[in-house]
């Protein structure tokens, strides 16, 4: 096997120029198989790198690690998620028409547009809370 290799690997010499076959042409040539890939280190196709790599990826990322570093990074900042300002949001809201205050009012006051304010009011009328 190693010699039929050397040979169909033979660069071709055109004024001691060589030519260097692209992974895809030498598995067709020595026609290997996905499962002799699995075990190769340098010839293996473009389907073969794409799975390797979701392995690895799907191996080293933990989505639920992933989400705690990021939670614990936005409360070091002293940030909020999006969840946590939405909620806020339509807590204030609810303080603000308790107050009397007026749908425009409360958009100015609390820099939103109409629609935020109405599919806020909205979710606060669905949970009884108004």
């Amino acid at each position: 096997m190693k010699y039929f290799i050397i040979f169909t690997t033979r660069p071709h010499l055109d004024k001691n120029k060589q030519y260097k076959y692209k992974n895809e042409t030498l598995i067709e040539l020595l026609e290997i198989t996905e499962e002799e890939q699995k075990d190769m280190t340098i010839i293996i196709s473009k389907e073969e790198y794409k799975r390797r790599d979701r392995v690895y990826h799907k191996k080293n990322y933990d989505s639920e690690k992933a989400k705690k570093i990021y939670q614990e990074k936005l409360k070091s900042q002293g940030k909020l998620n999006e969840k946590e300002k939405i909620s806020q949001r339509r807590e204030k809201i609810l303080d603000l028409l308790a107050e009397g205050l007026k749908q425009k009012d409360i958009c100015i006051f609390l820099n939103i547009s109409k629609p935020t304010y109405v599919r806020d009011r909205n979710f606060l009328k669905e949970q009884g809370l108004i």
